[in-house]
């Protein structure tokens, strides 16, 4: 890699690391030993509040209240099992939190905000549950590429249905219904290949796409 300069240095600030002119902020985590002398802390992360102990300000769970109430309407089934597990042991850390003492603000704000960061996860992961099979069908001596796919989902859905072939889509896809659409390849034969199926629906009130992909196989129609 070689880095070109675009200008000349301005101020005094070297970027050698040594940070001799820093404008932000520092924090510092501090080991205090009360049993004995020695001893040692490893810390992987850590969460801030913006209110200060210092401030003397009323406790506020408002925030963490609702971080609770929306994570536990949410359902497993339009997410990514990995992001769900995490957001789960968030929301276990969280009510665990929520059901004992709070002394100061931090200890309310560092669990709520480490699940609200993986219900902001979520959103981004969010997925429409549907189901999509593909297949070739003979109809006099032509293949078609056939596929079906079903609404999993709790809301009305609009599915989009994509192939080499030709494109349909199906508008408000009732929960549980299956749409269905068969192609003309206009050829005897057919070498395996996919159709993408889009989804389009809403999770907890927001707008979400999904994008599907089903194989079929090779055939051949006819003599």
């Amino acid at each position: 890699m070689q880095w070109t300069r675009l200008g000349n240095r301005v101020g005094p600030q070297s970027l050698d690391g040594s940070l001799a002119h820093f404008m932000g902020h520092r924090v510092g985590l501090f080991n205090y030993a009360t049993q004995e002398t020695g001893g040692s802390v490893d810390f992987d992360n850590f969460l801030l509040s913006d209110t200060l102990t210092a401030q003397s300000r009323p406790l506020d769970t408002t925030t963490l209240d609702s971080a609770i109430a929306h994570a536990q309407t949410l359902d497993s089934r339009h997410y990514p099992a990995d992001a769900w597990a995490a957001t789960q042991s968030a929301l276990a850390a969280a009510t665990s939190a929520r059901a004992g003492q709070f002394g100061t603000q931090n200890q309310i704000d560092a669990p709520e905000r480490a699940l609200s960061y993986q219900l902001a996860r979520l959103g981004v992961l969010a997925e429409l549950p549907v189901t999509v099979t593909a297949g070739v069908r003979c109809l006099g001596g032509k293949a078609y590429v056939a596929v079906q796919a079903r609404n999993d989902h709790d809301g009305s859905i609009g599915i989009t249905v994509e192939t080499p072939y030709g494109n349909r889509s199906f508008a408000a896809v009732a929960p549980g219904a299956n749409v269905y659409q068969s192609f003309n390849t206009r050829a005897a034969s057919v070498e395996a290949g996919s159709a993408t199926v889009r989804v389009t629906g809403a999770i907890g009130g927001r707008d979400v796409t999904t994008v599907r992909t089903a194989q079929h196989p090779a055939a051949t129609c006819g003599g």
